[in-house]
């Protein structure tokens, strides 16, 4: 059994001390997550992943109906160009955010990509078989609403509720966040 694991900086470790930036941190949520179940974890987090970028990774991956997927959903204004060999995330961290924004962002635009692809990873998951748990992005996502859904995801919290220390860069989740993270999943997969 896996425990498979998608999403962006915080599911990743970013900022966790000893962070290198190639593979995700042992004390992000995914690997605590794995430890206690007693499998193996497989975190194909990207720091700056958009949705789009998750939706990719995961119908990329091998996924066995034994296996055990998280996904954390990220803010609807990440974006991504997919190209035939690579990948251009689009992000406020980005120099081509303001210009993406201005010519072809809009809320409604934004809402219905994200509710298209939430929801065909649940579709593609459910056609697995293996058990899944999807995050709601963070409490500040206004554009998430889960009536906007064509399936009854239950979706759990996001990590930053659970935010009661940060990691060296004073942004993301420390390891205390992410062990707290850890146990409030676990009441998901018993």
């Amino acid at each position: 059994m896996n425990l498979i694991a998608f999403g962006g900086s915080v599911t990743f470790g970013q900022a966790l001390k000893g962070d290198n930036g190639i593979t995700s941190h042992k004390l992000a949520y995914p690997s605590l997550l794995a430890k206690q179940i007693g499998a193996k974890c497989k975190n194909f987090a990207v720091p700056g992943a958009s949705n789009k970028l998750i939706l990719k990774k995961i119908l990329e991956t091998k996924i066995n109906p034994s296996d055990i997927v998280t996904v954390q959903w990220n803010n609807f204004t990440r974006w991504a160009i997919i190209n035939e060999n690579n990948v251009t995330s689009i992000g406020p961290w980005t120099d081509h955010f303001d210009k993406w924004v201005k010519y072809f962002y809009t809320d409604k635009d934004a809402t219905f990509n994200h509710t298209i692809i939430i929801d065909y990873a649940w579709l593609h998951l459910s056609t697995l078989g293996c058990k899944f748990i999807f995050s709601r992005p963070e409490k500040n996502e206004e554009k998430f609403n889960k009536k906007n859904f064509l399936h009854a995801h239950n979706f759990v919290d996001h990590i930053t509720d659970f935010m009661v220390d940060t990691a060296e860069d004073n942004d993301h989740p420390g390891p205390e966040s992410h062990k707290l993270y850890a146990e409030y999943l676990m009441k998901f997969l018993i």
